[in-house]
């Protein structure tokens, strides 16, 4: 009985092992996959954004910021780290992660809106954070958001299982983290209900957190709108409270927050997918006013 338990148990962990390296390998074949976000990542932990200026956000932000046209533009190098859904809880962490890894920026433009005091639900882009489970600080800072469960942290490949993963993908390549889509303009994929101003406090701490790590880096954090198509931006339930409370939080620490959401783009739906997200041609036009109105405002100067 002993020799079958043990070579039961030597079977089990001559398979746990195999599965592990199968796990190492996959992720570190992913993790060079530029689509779905992962090059981006790939990038920011492997310390190779050298930028000036960083942007975060959520989609609205990198789909909409296109760093070479703010090269252009200031003269600088930027990298867009937008990620998909992403609000203040995660995008602490992502910036956390960046100073620890990376050259700290001069400047981080921070796209806010009405959901970025949410807590993230990071379900929909799981995957892009799966070939990182095997970096130390990757785990400290993420896995209290990600919340992983215990298959997903100690089973190698179960996280991937849910997932289909192509080895033999190319590579997509992305400028600098800047995602732009071109589509057709859907004006009924943005339901009114989404569009409700509301705070987290927990996330609202994080936020807090986020703009005292870029303080205490010497760099310069400047919070702006992107821009809504008007018939969305009607439909927002409270946006008054919305800029009242970024404006609040502009007065109390000195910071610049510009607004585009009303500007004369969003009355035009050829420049939009939906409601809320520029196509590439919006993008560009978008990009090239931020630009200059930092420059105008001399916010690199100051």
């Amino acid at each position: 009985m002993r020799k079958f338990l043990a070579r039961v148990l030597f079977f089990i962990a001559t398979g746990y092992v195999a599965m592990s390296g199968v796990d190492a390998y996959v992720s570190s074949r992913e993790s060079r996959i530029n689509v779905n976000a992962i090059g981006q990542w790939e990038a920011w932990m492997k310390g190779r954004v050298d930028a000036d200026c960083i942007v975060l956000g959520s989609s609205r932000a990198n789909r909409h910021v296109s760093p070479e046209i703010m090269d252009s533009v200031l003269r600088i190098k930027s990298y867009n780290g937008g990620i998909d859904g992403a609000h203040f809880d995660l995008l602490k962490s992502v910036y956390s992660l960046f100073r620890e890894r990376n050259k700290k920026p001069r400047m981080v433009l921070i796209n806010v809106d009405y959901s970025s005091l949410r807590n993230t639900d990071i379900h929909e882009n799981r995957f892009q954070f799966y070939p990182w489970f095997h970096d130390r600080l990757f785990r400290k800072l993420f896995f209290p958001i990600i919340n992983p469960s215990i298959p997903e942290r100690f089973l190698p490949m179960y996280r991937f299982s849910k997932f289909d993963i192509d080895l033999s993908c190319p590579r997509v390549v992305y400028a600098k983290g800047f995602r732009p889509r071109n589509r057709p303009f859907d004006g009924k994929r943005v339901l009114r209900n989404k569009l409700l101003f509301s705070v987290n406090r927990s996330t609202e701490s994080s936020f807090s957190e986020l703009l005292d790590l870029i303080e205490e880096d010497g760099a310069k954090a400047v919070l702006f709108f992107s821009p809504i198509h008007i018939d969305t931006y009607n439909r927002m339930p409270n946006p008054e409270q919305m800029f009242s409370y970024y404006d609040s939080v502009s007065t109390a620490r000195g910071l610049p927050v510009l607004d585009y959401t009303n500007m004369r783009l969003s009355r035009d739906s050829s420049y939009f997918t939906d409601g809320l997200h520029l196509n590439f041609r919006g993008a560009s036009i978008f990009t090239d006013s931020l630009a200059n109105d930092i420059t105008r405002l001399g916010i690199l100067d100051k």
